[in-house]
């Protein structure tokens, strides 16, 4: 956060316009600038009131009382006043509240006394109905010489080395206490003009504008899918309520996009949440899929064992079938039909034993007479 601190030379054709502007003296032949919400101004207060019903009566009496100490004529061009306007970094008035930011005011004010002494103070206003509350202070730049005398001299209030005292000083002096920062030391940033200044603020407020505007279609397009994520999600989101902050009149769009940054965290952390979600329902999805897929596949698998066993089945139908047709065939062939195959099969294997024995026999007697020949020779 930064202060801000501006003085500007009046000349006497400005003395009436910085009063209209000031105190709000505004006609319909004179109407307010339009960054003026003319229905806060009543909320606009003095800190000190000139003297005199006119700001111009009262610094034509000062600058007549200088008049009076010297022979040399005071130019009519020479300025004869000068106005400060102070005030800070919208952030600062945003973290603080009317009771910090009115001594900020009364300590600027006090600081200009001491600069310039208060029998030269013309008039110092608050307003609070432009974009950033400040204060503006007219003064009569007179200085107290060293025999005593005065001089009108507002240049040597105004030299490059003076108001780089001015920045310094009035930090030391006021804005340190409450946590505000010089500008930088010879930076290359020049002075602007009030106008030059609001011209600037107005753009870079079109250029906030309409990043505002794009994240209010960003926030409608969350809450078109809002319908969608919560179906994902075991429970219910609801979408945060985001109130999306107005930029400042001085602020920077570094210092706006940081806010607007923090007023959609909750947002943030939602769709955090619900990416979780959706994360976990479509690793569901995916361990569905591949169970459904080892289903499928043990289908497929026991419809192919089936198969072969329908096949195999089939097979040894087919050779039960040849079997026993060969069974009646050797039953007929032996006249063995009508009786059961356990019986022909023992009857079968009663033959085979005998048939065994019967070739035991005979293979004995061939040796017997093999031998019996042998022994006649």
């Amino acid at each position: 956060m930064y202060q801000i601190v501006r003085v500007q030379k009046i000349k006497s054709t400005g003395i009436g316009l910085a009063q209209r502007h000031n105190l709000r003296q505004y006609t319909e032949k004179h109407p307010a600038p339009k960054n003026i919400n003319t229905e806060l101004s009543k909320d606009n207060y003095s800190m000190f009131e000139c003297p005199t019903r006119k700001f111009a009566d009262f610094i034509k009496t000062r600058v007549q009382a200088v008049q009076d100490q010297q022979k040399r004529q005071i130019r009519k061009d020479c300025p004869r006043a000068l106005e400060y306007m102070i005030t800070a970094s919208p952030e600062f008035f945003l973290g603080s509240d009317d009771d910090n930011q009115k001594k900020y005011f009364e300590n600027a004010l006090e600081f200009i006394k001491k600069r310039h002494g208060e029998e030269n103070l013309v008039s110092a206003e608050i307003h609070l109905d432009e974009e950033t509350p400040h204060l503006h202070v007219i003064v009569v730049p007179i200085r107290q010489l060293e025999d005593g005398k005065i001089k009108l001299d507002p240049k040597s209030f105004c030299t490059p080395k003076e108001l780089r005292d001015l920045q310094t000083n009035f930090n030391k002096q006021v804005a340190k206490r409450y946590g505000l920062e010089r500008g930088e030391f010879e930076s290359e940033a020049k002075h602007q003009t009030t106008e030059q200044h609001n011209k600037k603020l107005r753009r870079e407020n079109r250029e906030l504008e309409k990043q505002k505007n794009e994240i209010k279609s960003d926030i409608e397009t969350l809450e078109q899918r809002h319908e969608e994520v919560a179906a994902l999600a075991e429970t219910e989101f609801v979408m945060p309520n985001v109130d999306v902050p107005e930029p400042g009149l001085l602020e920077s769009k570094k210092t706006y996009a940081e806010r607007v940054k923090k007023a959609y965290e909750p947002v943030d952390l939602m769709l955090k949440v619900a990416e979780g979600k959706v994360k976990e329902s479509d690793e569901k999805d995916q361990k569905i899929r591949e169970l459904q897929s080892e289903i499928n596949d043990l289908k497929s698998e026991k419809i192919d064992t089936d198969t072969e066993q329908k096949k195999e089945l089939n097979r040894l139908k087919d050779q039960n079938d040849k079997l026993w047709g060969f069974v009646r065939t050797v039953k007929k062939s032996l006249g063995l039909e009508g009786r059961s195959l356990s019986d022909v099969i023992t009857d079968f294997g009663e033959w085979l034993m005998m048939n065994r024995n019967i070739k035991k026999l005979h293979e004995e007697k061939e040796i017997k007479k093999t031998r019996g020949f042998s022994l006649d020779h």
